[in-house]
């Protein structure tokens, strides 16, 4: 249904903004040929008495067949949609799903999420009822956030939108709805909420600021609803940047936008320069510029590809004036042709021709604003890339490792720019310089998100750590130059599978303890 469901959200917003020349006339087509290829295939999926299941040997499943309606209602408009296969997954789910009290159970195996949720926007009127009396019973005690979001959303449809319940579980800065389980399901919820406030008219232009601004490119479908619902709310007249979003639908670029205003307030900027640098593997989209720099409704004067007004073989831009008064904007795509290990943040600068002192910021397609990566812990925060660092790590690499413990995970913690691990000292191995008498006292190890698979590291288990921590007041930082290996316990040393990591582990302790560190 993935395949189906983003190309009709996309189409829906395209179509009713008319910004199909932003991402290419042709696109339209291409998008209507996906969902009527996933509408086919669906059908694979369903069962003679109207239901549809995950695998077809396998039960109905109330949350997918709910799901199904709902996208099929939307993609009504756009292809041929049989009205009985919608009608009779209709009937099947208040027939057989719906209890005396408003609930949809699930008969199958399949539920990432409550199916009276779903099945409560696509019901029949009786049924919606009993749904909506249901939910509105269950609101005041549910305790998650995602849960009372997309609940919230569900009365919305309704006129039934609890506001004092579902800002409970907004951020203080009433930004976006938070979950400890990390990013993407805060991204649903904060997209669950917009939804909700969207049919409510009562949107908080920052909630949907926010979830533009820290996440570039997400995949989940809700998210997307959000954006083509507020939209064609009317609320933005001009939605930047949205079809940033949606051309990823279709293949993988990015939107460059620049915001600009002179900070003089008597005049205008005279001729001025946009030096754009790009980020590495990606090309510009020449189609994009031309629009810009032709035609009687031009917003630049013309761009170059130069190498002598800038270092790297920037973008440059140039403007025949900018206002003081106004901000202005450009907007144009980049394309990855080679993916790199780890892609940094390229500068954009703007100055007058004649004077040249610039105003500087970055950009980057999954940090806002081209943050340098940080580890953060509470309100302090470090840098953590850059020259200093890296000369850092070089110096400490030329030595033996200068710590080694056994610790036991106590808690993990996933955050925006920074997962906090609390873990015990069981085994002090080799003990740093700074940091000393550590046995069975906790300290908090910091690593970067992206790092997250590499760490790997869970509660309750135990591993080797070795490194050449950077200590700041018993925080460690984890990176790419810390050694980590799962520390077996005594029973799965007995195995085959974790006997030689064991024996390697007792090898490399005894030579600790005898001879030190032995270099060559």
């Amino acid at each position: 249904m993935i395949g189906m469901t983003l190309p009709v959200i996309a189409t829906t917003y395209l179509d009713g903004t008319n910004q199909w020349e932003t991402v290419g006339f042709q696109r339209r087509n291409e998008a209507i040929q996906h969902i009527k290829t996933g509408y086919t295939r669906q059908l694979g999926y369903r069962k003679p008495e109207g239901c549809f299941s995950v695998i077809t040997f396998r039960a109905c499943s109330s949350w997918l067949t709910a799901y199904v309606v709902k996208v099929f209602a939307m993609a009504y408009d756009l292809v041929d949609i049989d009205n009985d296969v919608i009608c009779n997954a209709v009937k099947y789910l208040i027939l057989n799903t719906q209890q005396p009290d408003g609930m949809f159970r699930e008969l199958g195996n399949f539920c990432p999420l409550h199916p009276t949720w779903f099945s409560s926007l696509q019901s029949l009127p009786g049924s919606i009822d009993r749904a909506v009396a249901y939910l509105e019973k269950r609101l005041p005690s549910l305790t998650n956030p995602y849960a009372v979001a997309m609940t919230s959303y569900a009365l919305a449809n309704e006129n039934k939108l609890n506001r004092e319940i579902l800002y409970k579980f907004v951020s203080p800065d009433l930004s976006h709805w938070p979950l400890p389980k990390g990013h993407v399901y805060t991204l649903e919820a904060t997209a669950y909420a917009l939804l909700a406030l969207v049919k409510a008219k009562l949107l908080h232009i920052t909630a949907l600021s926010l979830l533009l601004a820290s996440h570039p490119v997400f995949l989940v479908t809700n998210n997307f609803q959000a954006i083509e619902k507020f939209s064609k709310g009317g609320w933005v007249k001009n939605l930047t940047n949205i079809f940033f979003f949606l051309t990823y639908l279709l293949y993988l670029s990015y939107s460059v936008y620049s915001l600009y205003r002179y900070k003089d307030k008597e005049r205008d900027a005279s001729m001025s320069v946009l030096d754009i640098g790009l980020l590495t593997g990606f090309t510009v989209n020449i189609t994009d510029l031309d629009l810009l720099s032709k035609g009687r409704a031009r917003i630049i004067s013309k761009y170059e590809m130069d190498t002598l007004l800038s270092e790297k073989g920037s973008l440059i831009i140039y403007l025949d004036k900018v206002s003081h008064t106004r901000p202005e904007e450009i907007s144009f795509r980049i394309h990855q042709k080679m993916k790199v290990g780890v892609l940094q943040p390229a500068a954009v600068s703007v100055y007058e021709y004649y004077d040249q002192k610039r105003c500087v910021k970055f950009y980057h397609p999954e940090r806002r604003a081209g943050q340098l990566k940080r580890l953060c812990r509470n309100d302090e925060c470090i840098c953590g890339e850059g020259k200093e660092e890296t000369q850092a790590v070089t110096q400490q690499c030329a030595t033996c490792f200068l710590s080694a413990y056994k610790v036991r995970v106590e808690n993990y913690t996933e955050g925006l720019s920074t997962d906090t691990y609390q873990v015990r000292i069981v085994n002090v191995i080799k003990e740093g310089d700074l940091d000393v008498d550590l046995l069975g006292k906790v300290r908090t190890f910091l690593s970067h998100p992206h790092c997250r698979e590499a760490v790997d590291m869970r509660k309750d288990k135990t591993y080797l750590i070795m490194g050449t921590f950077k200590d700041l007041e018993t925080i460690y930082m984890l990176g790419g130059r810390t050694w980590i290996e799962y520390w077996p316990t005594e029973e799965e040393c007995q195995d085959e599978e974790h006997r030689p990591t064991c024996l390697g582990i007792v090898e490399m302790i005894q030579q600790y303890s005898v001879s030190g560190c032995q270099q060559k």
